[in-house]
């Protein structure tokens, strides 16, 4: 059991923490980074008994219902992570500000690793660790048991998170099963990293990135733009830039975007805009005309695509 937590003085300033809904979530917040069962990796199995019995929430009838209400909260404010088959909790950004103080530190940390349930959010815990200091030389090559996100259809992309993890099997008829990462082609970094580009935050390392976009999930959503909805890169770039151009910044990150890419997406498929036909007054038109109005109606129909991806809420 850790004798300390590292809770910066920041946090009362962090429209996050302060914006979430009510004193619960908040409390909620500054326990899972102080209890009992956290550890150097802030990531952990919590039970809800356990939580609630602390917090004195087991002797209110709705004390269950407070405790959901208040990891739904802290998950959709990207707070936490959350694996509601485990009960596993994951304090996002806790190795930014607890990162690994000497080698010593980061071997023991990767001791707790390994006890951990596989889940999607252990997959994202590997990704936060891999950009850590003071690591073995052999922990990049080293094979953790992992899966990450499937979703059902492209509405399934939440703000909070519910995973639906497969087994990844070492033999026998489970052997056969692929995650979902082996299954899914893998456009997502080479996109990200062109979104990059256009949205003018680029840089070698990645450094420069706001944060939603460097984060390991930004990857997975960017390839289901593709996968899933049928885009093309150039079509999700294009999308990108005019939302950007729309609010003047870059700062929407993927799933913000999500939505804009679902409404161009939805225009881009719909079916084609049927234009009355003039009365000609018994004139006959030639085939140039007919072509110029063809050619303004295709017109039209890309500028309201490119109006709805840029304007959706």
């Amino acid at each position: 059991m850790r004798e300390f937590a590292k809770i910066s003085c920041s946090i009362w300033g962090s429209e996050k923490f302060t914006g979430l809904p009510n004193d619960d979530a908040r409390l909620l917040y500054l326990y899972l980074h102080t209890c009992p069962h956290v550890n150097s990796l802030g990531c952990y199995v919590l039970r809800p008994g356990y939580a609630m019995s602390d917090l004195g929430w087991d002797v209110d009838p709705e004390g269950a219902i407070r405790y959901r209400n208040g990891i739904e909260a802290l998950s959709k404010a990207n707070l936490i992570g959350f694996d509601k088959q485990h009960s596993l909790i994951r304090i996002v950004d806790f190795l930014k500000y607890s990162p690994f103080a000497n080698p010593k530190h980061a071997k023991g940390a990767l001791r707790i690793l390994d006890d951990l349930p596989d889940c999607d959010e252990k997959s994202f815990l590997i990704s936060d660790i891999e950009r850590q200091k003071h690591l073995p030389d052999d922990f990049l090559g080293h094979e953790f048991d992992t899966v990450s996100i499937r979703y059902q259809n492209s509405s399934d992309i939440p703000e909070t998170r519910d995973p639906r993890p497969e087994t990844k099997g070492r033999g026998g008829e489970e052997g056969t099963r692929a995650t979902a990462v082996a299954d899914a082609p893998s456009p997502g970094p080479s996109l990200v990293s062109q979104l990059a580009d256009a949205l003018g935050f680029n840089d070698p390392d990645g450094r420069g990135w706001p944060k939603y976009w460097a984060a390991a999930d930004a990857h997975i959503i960017a390839s289901r733009w593709i996968t899933d909805l049928g885009l093309t890169a150039s079509e999700v770039i294009e999308v990108a830039v005019s939302n950007a151009k729309a609010h003047g910044t870059p700062a929407n990150g993927p799933r913000t975007l999500t939505r804009h890419m679902q409404a161009f997406a939805a225009a881009k498929n719909a079916p084609p805009l049927e234009i009355p036909a003039q009365p000609t007054g018994g004139l006959t038109h030639d085939r140039a005309i007919a072509r110029d109005r063809r050619q303004a109606a295709a017109d039209d129909a890309l500028q309201r695509r490119l109006y709805a991806a840029a304007r959706v809420d």
